[in-house]
C-alpha cells in the first residue's frame, strides 16, 4: 500500500473543477472547504451549468482571486459540463468536487505528496458518508445502516493502489470527490469524460485509466459525501441501469485490454443494481428471477442489505 509520506520539492497548480447547476443549498459548505485547504497553490473553475438560483451570487460572495467563475453558454450534460470546465484548467493536477460535498482540510496537501511517484496517474481516497436525510439510510461497503444525522466511513477496510484495473472492476472504490488526476491525462492521452454517460461518467473515465496507469491511493478520510433529499443519483434508476450496461459493452469490447472473468463481475454488478430497481418496482417474479441469477457474492449482500432495512 503506497503511504502518504512523499515529499515534493515544488508547490504545483491544483486545478479544481466544480460544475454547478442549482447548487445554492449547499454550495458554501463546499467553497469554504476548498477555501480553507492548507494547500494554497490551488484555482477554482467553476462551471455555472445556467442555474436559475442564488448559486452566482452566493460564489461571488467569497472574495478570493483564485475562485474563477465561468457560465456555460447553453445547458448540457454533466459530462459535457465538466469537459467545458477542463478546458479552463491551467494546473497540472485536477481535482473535482460537487456542490453538495466537502472535503477534509489537508485533501490536496495529503494527494499531492503522491504524485512524487513519476508512475501515478490518478490519485483518491476514502470518504465519509453524512446522511442529513429525515430517514435511515443503508450505504457503505460492508453495508450499514446510518441514522439520521449520522455518519459513517464508506470503505470499511483499506483501499487498493497500484495497477488494480481488475480490482476496480469487481469492486468500484472510487469517489468522485476523492479523485485528483494528472492534467497530462487529458492532454496527452485524450482522455476524456464520455458525453454519451453522464451519471458515471467518471467510473468509465477511472477505469479506462486504470487499464494503463498506476494509481495511488490516500487511505485516509479526505472528502465527505453529503445523502440528502435533492441527491439526483439514483433518482433515475431506468437510465443508471443503460449507462451500466454501456459501460459494460466497452469493457467486453475489450478483451485485450479487460479480463473476461473481471468483466463478469461487472456484470453481476449490474444484475445486482437491476435487483434493487426490480424491488423497487414490486416486480416479484423479476426480482425472483435476478436473485437466482447473482453470483454468491452477491446474493449474500442482497441478503444482508435486506436484514440491514428491517432491523
Amino acid at each position: 500500500m503506497i503511504s502518504c509520506t512523499y515529499t515534493v520539492k515544488s508547490k504545483p497548480l491544483i486545478s479544481i473543477v466544480m460544475n454547478c447547476f442549482n447548487g445554492e443549498k449547499y454550495l458554501s459548505d463546499s467553497l469554504e472547504s476548498i477555501q480553507k485547504q492548507t494547500y494554497k497553490n490551488w484555482e477554482l473553475i467553476f462551471w455555472d451549468n445556467l442555474s436559475t438560483d442564488r448559486s452566482k451570487e452566493i460564489f461571488e460572495s467569497f472574495e478570493d482571486k483564485r475562485f474563477k467563475y465561468y457560465s456555460a453558454i447553453e445547458h448540457t450534460t454533466l459530462s459535457r459540463a465538466r469537459n467545458f470546465a477542463l478546458s479552463k484548467c491551467k494546473g497540472d493536477f485536477i481535482a473535482f468536487l460537487d456542490v453538495d460535498d466537502w472535503w477534509s482540510l489537508n485533501k490536496l496537501e495529503l494527494q499531492i505528496k503522491l504524485f512524487a511517484d513519476p508512475s501515478i496517474q490518478l490519485v483518491y481516497g476514502n470518504f465519509l458518508v453524512n446522511n442529513f436525510k429525515k430517514k435511515s439510510v443503508i450505504y457503505g461497503i460492508p453495508a450499514r445502516k446510518i441514522k439520521p444525522n449520522k455518519k459513517a466511513i464508506m470503505y470499511n477496510f483499506n483501499l487498493p493502489s497500484g495497477y488494480i484495473l481488475d480490482y476496480l472492476i469487481k469492486e468500484y472504490v472510487v469517489g468522485m470527490m476523492t479523485i485528483m488526476v494528472r492534467k497530462e491525462i487529458f492532454l496527452d492521452y485524450d482522455y476524456q469524460f464520455n458525453e454519451n454517460i453522464s451519471i458515471l461518467c467518471d467510473l468509465e473515465l477511472v477505469l479506462k485509466i486504470s487499464s494503463k496507469f498506476k494509481i495511488g491511493c490516500c487511505n485516509t478520510v479526505i472528502a465527505h459525501k453529503r445523502l440528502h433529499g435533492d441527491n439526483t443519483f439514483n433518482k433515475d434508476k431506468e437510465k443508471i441501469l443503460e449507462q451500466f450496461n454501456k459501460i459494460y459493452d466497452y469493457l467486453y469490447s475489450k478483451p485485450d485490454i479487460f479480463k473476461k472473468k473481471s468483466v463478469d463481475f461487472f456484470k453481476d454488478r449490474i444484475l445486482y443494481e437491476s435487483l434493487i430497481y426490480q424491488i423497487s418496482k414490486y416486480s416479484i417474479l423479476r426480482s425472483i428471477y435476478l436473485f437466482l441469477k447473482l453470483s454468491f457474492k452477491y446474493k449474500f449482500r442482497f441478503i444482508k442489505l435486506i436484514y440491514l432495512k428491517f432491523l
